[in-house]
């Protein structure tokens, strides 16, 4: 029984550890290597459905998302046989294929409740060592020792203290001050789109919150932050590179370099209407047939910079249909399943349905002006909201929690 329990352990810890690497993944050193770490996060997830201690079970109550990625691997798999790129496009699919078994899964509650404050006590962790360091190392300062793997990563990880401040059972100071710690880590690096995110999302997640004291924190983080920014703009200016950047767009090379992606994309989509030049193919063809931008100091011609615009040069009208209804119907579900359990005075179980929301709409709109299709540790918040609401929904039939239960299923029946 020891040596079970030791088992259990051990691969819980494998499998914690590379999701956190995959989901805070960066470029450099140990913190790169996301699309990898992804496989080891699925397979050790695999793996727990088997052991005693049972973390991992088996999705039975969720199989619309094993459709649904079911369907992205064969976009994917179509795109790989016509590819502009086959040798591109096949790690890609490699990817999907890791997905789909990960769609069979689903976590416990309870696992996912840890791993929720794990990922929480993270990204301060990692706004913390960007801070300090900044002031020596400049905007490459932290862990990541780059200004916009930093920003990605804080902007996600705003989404486990958010989800906590406005829920019923939390300590209100101390979300509030790691909060600030976020917010004040992403205007440092100056990245726009990452820090105007969370603004939105910490509004929509103050509206859904069924917390009767979600318009009084509002508030008093509304007053903080008028506050804060007013005192480091007097005595550290240089800390607010995003609003300065918001605030004045006049000779911004960075969007213009996107424009030219945004376009260089239409005019590939408009080569294959249907499906596309294959799938992560874009930057193979405006390197050896367009222009490489990254010569000309533009920012490096890897991604369009807009996943969308992307999607559509790559996979067609077809295959983006696919992807983006995938995206839409799990927001739509989440919120759904949200609206069902309301009623109900579990905190828990709704801050993990809001931080599943949170995760995915996170991806979406960053999809706007970035990249998280093609990158794994990006693409993997994505799926891991997916995950979440999974797990919700097993666990809510497992307890047999009345006529919740009995209203999905007569829907989908």
């Amino acid at each position: 029984m020891k040596s079970r329990l030791t088992l259990n352990n051990l691969i819980a810890g494998l499998q914690t550890f590379f999701i956190c690497m995959t989901l805070y993944a960066g470029e450099k050193g140990i913190m790169g290597y996301a699309g990898e770490k992804l496989i080891l996060a699925i397979v050790f997830s695999l793996i727990g459905v088997f052991l005693n201690k049972k973390r991992v079970e088996i999705n039975r109550r969720f199989k619309a998302l094993i459709v649904m990625t079911c369907l992205m691997a064969v976009v994917i798999t179509y795109s790989y046989f016509h590819s502009y790129c086959p040798e591109v496009t096949f790690p890609y699919w490699l990817r999907f294929i890791f997905v789909v078994l990960f769609s069979c899964i689903c976590f416990d509650v309870d696992y996912v409740l840890k791993l929720c404050e794990y990922l929480q006590k993270i990204g301060v962790f990692i706004a913390v060592i960007y801070i300090v360091t900044w002031p020596v190392m400049g905007r490459d300062a932290g862990i990541y020792m780059d200004y916009q793997y930093t920003a990605q990563v804080v902007s996600f990880s705003t989404a486990f203290t958010v989800t906590k401040l406005f829920s019923k059972d939390c300590n209100v100071f101390r979300e509030l001050v790691n909060l600030m710690i976020l917010i004040l880590t992403i205007l440092i690096t100056g990245k726009r789109m990452l820090f105007v995110i969370p603004l939105i999302l910490v509004i929509i997640i103050a509206i859904m919150s069924k917390d009767n004291q979600k318009y009084k924190k509002f508030f008093i983080l509304l007053v903080i932050a008028i506050i804060g920014i007013g005192t480091i703009s007097l005595i550290m200016p240089s800390a607010l590179n995003a609003i300065d950047r918001l605030l004045d767009s006049s000779g911004d090379t960075s969007l213009n370099s996107r424009v030219y992606f945004w376009e260089y994309a239409m005019m590939l989509w408009s080569r294959n209407k249907i499906f596309g030049i294959g799938f992560a193919c874009f930057p193979r063809h405006i390197a050896t047939a367009g222009v490489d931008l990254a010569k000309y100091h533009y920012i490096n011609a890897w991604a369009a910079h807009n996943i969308y615009y992307q999607m559509l040069a790559e996979i067609g009208i077809v295959g983006t249909v696919v992807f983006c209804s995938v995206f839409v119907l799990g927001i739509v579900y989440t919120i759904y399943i949200y609206k069902k359990i309301k009623s109900f005075n579990n905190t828990q179980y709704s801050r993990v349905v809001l931080v599943s929301l949170y995760c995915q709409l996170w991806f979406i709109i960053y999809g706007f002006t970035g990249n998280p299709l093609y990158l794994a540790g990006q693409f993997f918040i994505e799926i891991f909201g997916l995950i979440l609401i999974s797990s919700i929904r097993n666990k809510l039939v497992k307890t047999n929690v009345g006529y919740i239960i009995r209203d999905i299923n007569k829907n989908e029946n």
